[in-house]
């Protein structure tokens, strides 16, 4: 599902966003999706497992525009994020992600 974000301690991915992230329609997303990355923004998709909720940022835009599909049937929303956010010290991102989406921006 792309690069996953996770969070320190027991703080929900939803709550982050809230504070951190700003809401989009999906078709919003789909034309944010169009001009990113770019200006230190992506977009993130936050996915509710049942069990678990997952976030994720499109490692590849093939995997982004699968977010923003019809097939997966999953709840999804989508949020912009500045990627200055991810560098926060209760988010646990792989490095080697976090340094991709910085030489993109």
């Amino acid at each position: 599902m792309g690069m996953y974000i996770d969070l320190v301690g027991r703080k929900q991915k939803i709550n982050w966003l809230e504070e951190n992230a700003i809401p989009l329609t999906q078709e919003e997303a789909h034309q944010e999706y169009l001009n990113l990355p770019a200006n230190g923004l992506v977009i993130v998709c936050l996915v509710e497992n049942g069990l678990f909720d997952a976030l994720a940022i499109g490692s590849s835009p093939w995997e982004t525009a699968h977010f923003l599909g019809v097939t997966d049937t999953r709840y999804k929303s989508f949020w912009l994020l500045e990627i200055e956010k991810l560098k926060q010290p209760e988010v646990i991102i792989d490095s080697r992600a976090l340094e991709l989406l910085f030489r993109h921006d």
